[in-house]
């Protein structure tokens, strides 16, 4: 995600989803659009990536506690990063082939 909302939760003892929620809301009405992806700080998710709806709830070390940010993931990136991802490792100890 290049850009998006940046939400504070003003109301810490409230559920996590109820806090998305709040901020998916938020943002189709001040946007127009839906949402597709949540960043938290990862501390909030434990083991598991859940969703709010059709939202991908995700953990982001930069994403300071008691803020969400919400945004649309852009595909490309996704696409990119993952056949980077399954591209073989360079071969080590061996120079000009």
């Amino acid at each position: 995600m290049h850009s998006g909302m940046m939400w504070f939760d003003s109301s810490p003892d409230a559920p996590l989803t109820a806090s998305v929620q709040k901020a998916i809301d938020y943002y189709r009405r001040k946007y127009h659009r839906d949402t597709n992806l949540c960043l938290v700080p990862p501390a909030l998710l434990g083991h598991d990536q859940p969703q709010v709806g059709k939202v991908t709830l995700r953990g982001y070390n930069s994403v300071l506690p008691g803020h969400i940010w919400v945004g649309i993931e852009d595909r490309r990136e996704l696409a990119a990063s993952t056949i980077r991802s399954r591209r073989p490792a360079p071969r080590r100890g061996s120079c000009c082939g």
